[in-house]
């Protein structure tokens, strides 16, 4: 019967149950409705996998939990005995060294999953540095989805990056390698996912116990040989690194409609006793990354911690910091002026741990254990299938019944990772070499799906639905397809049903196994008896369709995930988009702040980025005071003649055109541009003539009342704008993330508002939230400032190259409270590489530009 013909493809073993609408076995056994489902399992667990921060509650297991335990159960999954590490598995009897996990190959080997694609993180696609799912990915190397080409998308420190990469960074363990072509003295090593007891287990440096493939004689794990046909043959990348971290170049995929490959199952390393937690080793790269996050992750440093650390003494002064410029031309800086260099202050110590909690705990030296009571009462049973060759036509293995089950028992249960469907996509890789470049550019051709991954038939999704559910569990991605008379269904876990009012943005961002399902006997079920699911009508017609292709010699895929049966997925995710976008702007009046929120939500972007009203028409009337003293003349020259080299600057007299006073000394500085395509440019005062002109400007436009609503909607005492300058750009490949002020009290902000732009062009200045995970793209708007505040990371969006003299200019204005305590710390962010030189707006008595109360003597609008 075509229909029962195989999930084939991997169609993940598990699968939906289309339910209740053919069979009379159903009708007992709701399974599309969390709410129809018992109190079962996890009801309290919200417990993240392995590395995921999980709760420190202990769940407690339901009554029909219990009674699915069968007596002789041999492992369990259960809150791990590490804190803050979700849940792990452990062993309810004896095993003795070189035993398989299960007592035999069938209960131990489970599936491999070749992940084809290493273009899913941004910048190729969406918003997100890294994808929660692919922490359970074993990569061909360390990083492996942050893209393929050097430099992909600006880095950030380690410390503010708080996203759980997972295994990630383990790729120097556990190795799958393509054996297309075997007999090739280099293999290529691919990206895998083995969603069985592997990705259950927790890892541990010293307490690792279980093996993944063992080699007798070398007493360690050597990783696994797995192949991938492709019908059309792989063009693979042999490159000039080490053999264990050689790997494919691009995007590559094969026409398999399943995996047939398992791995040779996991074993005891040594005698463990029952009741112990089960680690398997993830590698030294793992854990030294894991060290170092430990030794290195904080919450953002203050403004007290760079005041233990920082020598001060080391700041330039003014002099310093105009020696050797000839400010009376327009002349370059010559050879003698090249040696000037802005001295950076020195570190007197490294940056201290912040937070106490990222210390390592001390585990002593014997792993720990659960009493088998214990386990009963907590965990859930992972051992009651097996994986034999299925006695459906065409459906290669399939998952059997160690026991038998009664009707209602639960058969499995499986924690979820969350996929967007895009995830499976693989896109058409463009190489774009542009003049001067020495490495090529990678972008995709959206328009073009070349392949789907092969994770994808063994995913359950609906078809208005972009969320994709991939169940980790031993041995369920081999149950496979009944249409007719089904002995299984799925059904949530009570602990599941907090995901129901999410959006299905906030649902992705969750870590996997905090959403769990599990597969209930909707009969009564023999030992050794097949276990089998409805993977629904879309499925079955997809696959009659395939197998219909391939009668008439077509080369074709089959990729198709499980269908859910109607009423499982709620309302609230059907028929949404997973774009990050943010909320609709509001009209602001001058000093009105609003914070960025996400539209899906409601929630705040990021705690460091608000919109600021400013007064209307003050774009256009700034824009004829700057054309006015020859600053966007200057910039028209710059940008189009590209007079300048990457890091040069010069000094020039402005003159004010329509009066003819002095309107003082500027100086211009092409940022660095030897490692991208960037041609941006930075105006600023050079004499107290131009910087007081460029205050008293602003605040005769009324900044006064800007500063009375930012002072006021942070509780301030007062404010000064230390540093105020121009920025032009006319082409941006990329740029470099960073934040403009940090560690100053979060009393302190750089407004950048837009005096030109070109119409009709993208967003121009990405943002980055909390975590530093998502990225979003942020459009100027005239009269409107965007203000950023203590670590607040953000970089200029790239651009293609405006045509002709098109250019976009910018104004940024760091102001911020300053008093005794910070003032140093401001003087510190104001030495940086460009050549301001008034740091004498450091030292008492202090230029207030705004204090509380508003009182005339300290208005920008005086000077």
């Amino acid at each position: 019967m075509p229909d029962l013909s195989f999930r084939h493809l991997c169609c993940l073993t598990a699968a939906i149950l289309l339910i209740l609408s053919s069979s009379t076995a159903t009708t007992d056994v709701p399974v599309c409705e969390a709410t129809d489902a018992p109190e079962i399992c996890m009801a309290k667990a919200t417990a993240a996998k392995v590395r995921q921060k999980g709760s420190t509650s202990t769940p407690t297991a339901s009554k029909q939990d219990k009674e699915s335990h069968p007596p002789e159960c041999s492992l369990y999954f259960a809150p791990s005995t590490i804190p803050n590490a979700g849940w792990g598995i452990f062993t309810a009897k004896d095993l003795k060294r070189d035993e398989l996990l299960g007592g035999s190959l069938e209960a131990a080997a489970d599936l491999i999953l070749p992940i084809m694609d290493s273009y899913k993180t941004y910048p190729y696609r969406g918003n997100q540095r890294f994808l929660p799912w692919l922490a359970y990915v074993w990569p061909s190397k360390s990083g492996e989805f942050y893209g393929s080409t050097k430099r992909a998308f600006p880095e950030i420190e380690a410390g503010q990056f708080k996203v759980d990469e997972g295994l990630s960074n383990a790729g120097d363990l556990i190795r799958f390698y393509d054996m297309t072509e075997y007999g090739k003295p280099k293999l290529p090593r691919i990206n895998a996912i083995t969603p069985g007891l592997a990705l259950q287990m927790n890892s541990h440096e010293e307490w690792d116990n279980v093996f993944f493939e063992y080699d007798h004689e070398k007493g360690h794990s050597y990783g696994q040989v797995f192949m991938v046909e492709d019908q059309l043959g792989i063009d693979y990348h042999d490159d000039d690194e080490e053999d264990d971290e050689s790997g494919f170049n691009g995007n590559h995929f094969s026409h398999e409609r399943r995996s047939w490959y398992s791995h040779k199952g996991l074993g005891a390393l040594r005698d463990i006793e029952a009741g112990s937690e089960l680690f398997l080793h993830y590698g030294d790269k793992y854990h030294k990354h894991l060290e170092k996050q430990r030794t290195t992750a904080k919450d953002f440093l203050t403004l007290d911690d760079y005041m233990e650390v920082l020598d001060f003494s080391q700041l330039n002064t003014e002099f310093d910091k105009r020696w050797l410029l000839n400010t009376t031309s327009m002349t370059l800086r010559n050879d003698e002026n090249a040696s000037f260099a802005v001295r950076e202050p020195k570190l007197g110590a490294k940056f201290r741990t912040v937070e106490e909690h990222t210390e390592p705990p001390d585990y002593g030296t014997d792993p720990p254990k659960r009493d088998l009571k214990w386990l009963q009462e907590h965990g859930v049973c992972v051992d009651q299938l097996f994986a034999a060759e299925s006695g459906i036509e065409e459906a290669g293995k399939g998952a059997f019944a160690k026991y038998g089950f009664s009707k209602g028992e639960v058969v499995s249960h499986a924690p979820l990772l969350h996929l967007k469907r895009d995830d499976m996509n693989i896109y058409k890789v463009i190489e774009e070499i542009k003049p001067d470049q020495e490495e090529a550019t990678e972008r995709l051709d959206f328009d073009t799906i070349e392949a789907k991954e092969l994770m994808i038939n063994y995913c359950f999704g609906h078809k208005d639905s972009e969320i994709l559910l991939f169940p980790y569990s031993p041995m369920v991605n081999y149950i496979n397809h009944d249409g007719e008379n089904p002995n299984t269904a799925i059904r949530w876990t009570n602990g599941s049903k907090e995901y129901f009012a999410m959006h299905p943005i906030d649902v992705l961002e969750q870590h996997g196994g905090t959403l769990r399902m599990e597969y209930v006997a909707l009969r009564d079920i023999a030992p050794e008896e097949e276990i089998t699911i409805d993977y629904g009508p879309e499925w079955a017609e997809a696959w009659k369709k395939y197998q219909v292709a391939r009668m008439q010699g077509n080369e074709v895929s089959f990729r198709h995930e499980i269908r859910v049966p109607d009423g499982f997925y709620p309302d609230n995710w059907l028929n949404k988009s997973v774009t990050y976008e943010l909320a609709p702007n509001k009209d602001l009046e001058a000093g009105e702040l609003q914070p960025l929120v996400w539209k899906h939500n409601g929630k705040p972007f990021t705690r460091f980025a608000h919109r600021v009203g400013l007064p209307k028409g003050i774009s256009k009337r700034f824009l004829e005071y700057s054309t006015d003293i020859g600053v966007i003349p200057t910039y028209s020259k710059l940008l189009k003649n590209r007079i300048l080299g990457s890091d040069e600057w010069y000094v020039w007299n402005a003159t004010t055109n329509s009066t003819g006073e002095n309107a003082g000394q500027w100086f211009a500085q092409r940022y660095k541009s030897d490692v991208w395509h960037f041609n941006m440019h930075y105006i600023s005062a050079w004499d107290e003539t131009a910087r007081r002109n460029f205050l008293g400007e602003v605040g005769r436009a009324g900044f006064d009342d800007v500063l009375d609503g930012i002072g006021n909607y942070f509780g301030l005492d007062n404010m000064t704008c230390f540093h105020l300058s121009y920025m032009g750009v006319s082409e941006c490949e990329k740029s470099f993330t960073h934040t403009d002020v940090y560690a100053t009290g979060d009393v302190s902000y750089n407004m950048i508002w837009p005096l030109q732009l070109v119409e009709g062009s993208k967003p121009e200045l990405n943002l980055q939230s909390d975590d530093a995970n998502i990225v979003v793209a942020y459009k100027y708007e005239y009269d409107t400032a965007v203000l950023m505040g203590d670590w607040g990371y953000h970089y200029t969006s790239a651009i293609d190259g405006y045509t002709g003299d098109e250019m976009r200019v910018v104004v940024g204005m760091y102001c911020g409270q300053m008093d005794k305590r910070n003032a140093k710390m401001y003087a510190h962010l104001y030495d940086g590489e460009d050549p301001a030189p008034f740091m004498g707006q450091f030292e008492e008595p202090f230029e207030y530009h705004w204090s509380k109360g508003n009182p005339p003597k300290h208005r920008m609008s005086r000077l």
